[in-house]
């Protein structure tokens, strides 16, 4: 079994290269996705009777699909492929694909094709208000920090406040899922809350761009801000950057606290 799970996951790494993931302590194996100007990650958990007598339990991570449409796509999954025996990642992988590019065709794609054409090279600032819809309320009172650009990639930072650690999931969800921050290829977060009984609660979430949350919640912690929820978005331009990423991440969030907090700046 292992040597038909390893020649499997070699003909994955042909085909997905450097988006394939292979976690042998865990046995997982993810594939990042590109869909249109989103990604997403489908993981799958292969048990020990893989392939031969058992399935792959799967799970996709989009925070810019809702949580029930992806729980729809995994039921659909299990349906689909319920009877079939044998080596069936691939199609697993392109299934979820095929249905996550459905759900962004219907919800994001004529709108952003029309959006794009209008746009000029780097217009991807958040300060124009066709970006701010009645849907997006949990989000509309961010304070932006300004656009930096770097060979095509595109950085921009932005607060929001919040006073309770249970809101910072629906928060992030929102940004993911909201028109324009949602097409950013990584959300780098960080928060710090002081709870109703005093605690100090702070964490991070990297979305991909390894290192980067940690970096922009030092920025917090220096300056003793609290009950924030900072964030940077990253729109990547197709050239790697390589470690200077990371000082224009710090510079985005830096630019998006001066604008929040002058006074502390």
């Amino acid at each position: 079994m292992k040597e038909s799970l390893a020649e499997e996951r070699q003909a994955l790494k042909l085909i997905y290269g450097e988006d394939l993931f292979w976690n042998p302590e865990q046995e997982t194996l993810s594939v990042q996705l590109f869909i249109s100007d989103r990604t997403a990650l489908v993981q799958f958990y292969l048990p020990s009777e893989y392939p031969q007598h058992d399935k792959p339990q799967v799970l996709v991570q989009a925070r810019w699909v809702p949580k029930e449409t992806r729980h729809q796509i995994v039921s659909l999954l299990r349906d689909k492929f319920d009877e079939r025996g044998g080596p069936i990642l691939y199609e697993m992988t392109e299934f979820c694909r095929e249905k996550l590019q459905d759900f962004y065709d219907s919800q994001y794609g004529p709108i952003m094709e029309e959006e794009r054409e209008q746009e000029q090279p780097y217009d991807v600032s958040l300060e124009d208000s066709r970006w701010h819809h009645k849907e997006d309320n949990a989000i509309e009172e961010c304070c932006l920090g300004q656009v930096l650009v770097d060979r095509k990639s595109v950085f921009q930072g932005l607060v929001i406040e919040v006073d309770d650690e249970n809101k910072i999931d629906n928060l992030l969800n929102s940004l993911h899922q909201h028109r324009k921050i949602g097409s950013a290829t990584h959300l780098i977060a960080s928060w710090r809350i002081v709870t109703s009984h005093g605690h100090l609660i702070q964490d991070w979430d990297d979305d991909g761009e390894k290192g980067g949350g940690q970096r922009i919640l030092q920025l917090l912690v220096n300056r003793n801000i609290h009950n924030v929820l900072l964030v940077v978005c990253r729109w990547f331009g197709g050239i790697l950057l390589g470690p200077v990423r990371f000082h224009h991440i710090q510079q985005a969030a830096k630019s998006a606290l001066d604008h929040k907090y002058p006074k502390q700046g």
